[in-house]
């Protein structure tokens, strides 16, 4: 069940993974349009990646072919640390689906269909990053 969405990805209580799970790499912080959502686990996996925050449970998974970009950006002009950079297509609204979720949209003001969300992962030891860049890129 979706809790919430933030900037049209929902934010839900998920499992693991399953399937194969590439890598698998432990605090790192996610970020949506800048907003910090907390440190949780990171996954990998053959058919999507997905993060989860550790204290509450929630988080989201993107299917690969919604990543339209994706990158280590060293740019901290932008962001303030090296991180693994993300652009996704925003989801186009689900007006009626009969889900019948709690959700509660936040900052979805600007929901433009077909305009893309920056998502950041840093991963609290830079030296991981190249390993969870490289399981990314083979997508």
């Amino acid at each position: 069940m979706v809790v919430r969405t933030f900037q049209s990805i929902p934010l839900s209580n998920l499992p693991e993974p399953s399937g194969n799970v590439l890598h698998q790499e432990p605090a790192t912080t996610a970020y949506i349009e800048n907003e910090n959502l907390g440190t949780g686990t990171l996954y990998i996996a053959e058919s999507k990646l997905q993060w989860t925050n550790s204290s509450s449970g929630l988080g989201f998974a993107l299917e690969y072919p919604r990543i339209t970009i994706h990158a280590i950006s060293r740019d901290t002009n932008h962001f303030a640390e090296e991180c693994i950079y993300l652009q996704v297509e925003r989801e186009k609204s689900d007006e009626g689906d009969g889900a019948g979720g709690d959700i509660a949209d936040e900052e979805d003001d600007d929901d433009d269909e077909g305009s893309m969300i920056e998502i950041q992962f840093n991963v609290s030891t830079g030296i991981n990053r190249p390993n969870s860049y490289k399981q990314v890129e083979n997508f």
